[in-house]
């Protein structure tokens, strides 16, 4: 019997943020693979999971954990796609105050056609998307309209009331992101790649 190949699909920051709202900064060295090998179903393959985000050069320490992190995540066998933040100058209308907001580009668009690009290519049977974000929608609808292929939305923790338009089948809830955490010191072929960051370190 032939297994289903699947793929998957994460929007980093799309996920970071609602982890950062459930106030544990551990839960954060998640391992995705790991996630989303608790997502499959007996008779299915995981074979890629691609994991889309940005660095805020403009925080050193927060870019520096990310690079571990993304680090850490190619060890573990995801492959990590970067686009980047463009400076957007802004302007208070009322007190006159300007500033230079970030805004992160083309993170869902370079997704969006991955998954479509695979789709055509013929590279999976089932696509896992992370992603709350409705701009992904009419990719979701494109391919739900016109391949055989099964789209299988996973909400982020505490988020499954949003973007309803995208029908998810599963919420990432704490317990399971708690479960599939990366080890404190990520290794590969026998070389340390990454040490967990204090921040990360669980409670004690």
């Amino acid at each position: 019997m032939n297994q289903e190949r699947v793929i998957a699909y994460i929007d980093g920051f799309n996920l970071y943020h609602a982890i950062d709202a459930l106030n544990q900064p551990h839960l954060k060295w998640l391992d995705l693979r790991a996630l989303v090998s608790s997502f499959l179903n007996v008779g299915q393959v995981l074979t890629a999971v691609n994991y889309y985000s940005a660095y805020a050069t403009w925080m050193p320490e927060a870019h520096a954990r990310h690079r571990q992190y993304a680090n850490a995540l190619r060890a573990v066998g995801v492959s990590v796609h970067l686009s980047e933040f463009r400076d957007r100058p802004q302007e208070c209308f009322q007190c006159g105050n300007r500033w230079i907001a970030h805004e992160e580009k083309r993170t869902d668009v370079r997704m969006a056609v991955d998954i479509v690009a695979d789709c055509l290519e013929g590279t999976f049977d089932v696509a896992l998307i992370i992603n709350s974000n409705s701009d992904i929608l009419p990719a979701v609808a494109k391919i739900r309209s016109k391949s055989g292929k099964r789209l299988l939305m996973v909400s982020r923790p505490g988020r499954f009331n949003r973007a309803r338009d995208l029908h998810f089948s599963h919420q990432i809830r704490r317990g399971r992101i708690a479960r599939c955490l990366l080890p404190p010191t990520v290794i590969d072929n026998g070389r340390v790649v990454v040490t967990r960051p204090p921040e990360y370190d669980p409670p004690a």
